[in-house]
């Protein structure tokens, strides 16, 4: 099934990445750039409140006298301080005492609107708060943006002179005018231009940071669940020895082993069938190869009786040649039959006490003829021990007869042939080694299982053979708690060894 790209895990997870990370920088510089002009705002005030109360304690003197010179000396210096634009002094008439502003020439109508704005800013929250308490307004003209502290100069009534107050109601206060000191926000409204484009390219280089850092672990997250997608499409074309290295440990990683089991199970299940059915079909055919071969043993029989007898009665060389061979024939052929027989239905082994060099050398001489014909050399290497093994000799000696004619059938150019008998520990183990072809892993794997050969039209071979040999062989000796080993390398000859337990005396 394929997916679009929108359907894709991998697809959704950015898109949600994406936005959370968007949404995160975007509250993080809102946030930021609102609490920095917080800031600004906050220091102007305190600033701008400090310079107007201090300018209205400097001034009583001169607004009280009118006298210009001496407020001009308070002014000037406040003037200078940053971002300060416009200070007026005005008495409690309104009437201007005292206009002070920073580059006067080029800015007389702006002034002018700003003096204007700052005396109605002022009559507002007069009437709101009371025209004895400093006020704080925002002016507007243009595109320009100001602040105007509006302080009230005040004189108390004990420092006044009963001259100045007589006639006139009873306070205790007496406001004398108000001092007004206007900043400008254009250097705050720089700084914070600045640092929106700062901001900007802060978030967009954070932004581009956490969006790779998303792809990257998207793709930790992604990547097992496609790995997972991809072994599922190998074990539904059959593949069920997939595997997948480095698991995660998380939902994902438990839901892929929880997979493999399953995967497992199902190779299990099916090794089982098919050994099911091999073994049905094994019986079927143990059924078949055990009745032909005893009808065809019968046969053999009744050739060898008449073999044996002949060559007593005759004592021709030419006639004794042709029946030794026919009688050596009839036993190759009883060795067939034998396997047959004891692969459909073993026969219950008939043990006695023997030595089993003598099977290991009668077992030589009924096939050495026929070795000598293939031009193949034996040679028997052994201490002069006695060796006692509690067998059956004739099931034993089949077991030599298999191992010995699959050696002449692996050299049939001539070669060699060693046998070897010796101890080892509780056993007595007899080697047959080769100087033949060998045999691969493959092979040796599958060597001792019924009917698998490499002689016949099965093996690709016309050498004649059934695939029972060895496997006969093996369960033989398993029946006398022996074993076999194959010591084997494709072009470099064979070694099969028989152990046997030995009986002692």
């Amino acid at each position: 099934m394929y997916l679009k790209f929108y359907q894709r895990l991998n697809f959704k997870i950015h898109i949600i990445l994406f936005l959370i990370i968007s949404l995160s920088v975007f509250l993080t510089t809102y946030i930021f750039l609102n609490k920095q002009e917080d800031y600004f705002l906050s220091n102007l005030k305190e600033n701008g409140k400090k310079l107007s109360v201090k300018l209205a304690k400097d001034s009583r003197y001169g607004v009280l006298t009118g006298n210009r010179k001496s407020l001009e000396s308070y002014v000037s210096g406040i003037l200078a301080s940053r971002n300060v634009y416009l200070i007026f002094i005005e008495d409690i008439k309104r009437k201007n005492l005292l206009v002070k502003i920073k580059d006067e020439g080029n800015n007389a109508a702006l002034y002018k609107n700003i003096i204007r704005e700052s005396q109605a800013k002022q009559g507002i929250q007069d009437k709101e708060n009371g025209e004895n308490k400093e006020s704080f307004s925002s002016i507007k003209i243009g595109n320009k943006k100001f602040v105007s502290f509006i302080t009230p100069v005040k004189v108390e009534k004990e420092a006044a002179s009963r001259s100045f107050i007589d006639g006139l109601p009873h306070k205790q206060s007496l406001i004398l005018g108000y001092v007004h000191v206007v900043f400008s926000m254009q250097e705050i409204d720089n700084m914070l231009m600045q640092s929106k484009k700062d901001a900007f390219l802060i978030s967009l280089f954070l932004f581009l940071i956490f969006y790779l850092l998303a792809i990257i672990f998207s793709k930790r997250i992604v990547r097992p669940v496609h790995d997972l997608i991809d072994a599922t499409r190998e074990v539904a074309e059959g593949n069920l020895d997939v595997t997948i290295k480095n698991t995660p440990k998380n939902e994902i990683g438990l839901l892929t082993d929880s997979f493999f089991e399953m995967a497992k199970s199902i190779k299990e299940k099916r090794e089982l069938e098919e050994k099911v059915f091999s073994m049905e079909k094994i019986v079927s055919l143990g059924r078949l190869s055990g009745g032909v071969a005893h009808e065809f043993n019968n046969i053999l029989t009744s050739i060898k009786t008449e073999a044996e007898a002949s060559l007593d009665i005759n004592d021709s060389e030419y006639y004794r040649s042709s029946m030794e061979n026919i009688l050596e024939s009839a036993y190759v052929a009883s060795t067939v039959t034998a396997n047959l027989l004891n692969f459909a239905k073993p026969v219950k082994p008939k043990k006695e006490k023997i030595n089993i060099k003598d099977v290991v050398e009668k077992s030589i001489d009924l096939v050495k003829q026929e070795l000598n014909n293939f031009g193949i050399k034996t040679s028997i290497n052994d201490s002069n021990e006695i060796y006692f093994c509690f067998i059956d000799p004739r099931q034993i000696q089949l077991v030599f007869i298999n191992i010995l004619t699959n050696a002449r059938d692996s050299m049939r150019n001539g070669g060699s042939l060693k046998v070897d008998i010796r101890k080892e520990e509780n056993f007595v183990v007899i080697s047959f080694e080769d100087s033949g072809h060998g045999m691969s892993n493959e092979v040796k794997k599958k060597v001792f299982e019924p009917f698998y050969t490499t002689k016949s039209d099965y093996g690709k071979s016309k050498i004649p053979g059934t695939g029972l040999g060895l496997n006969v062989s093996s369960e033989l000796i398993k029946i006398h708690s022996g074993k076999i080993t194959i010591e084997s390398e494709e072009g470099s000859g064979c070694i099969v060894s028989v152990w046997m337990p030995i009986e002692e005396e």
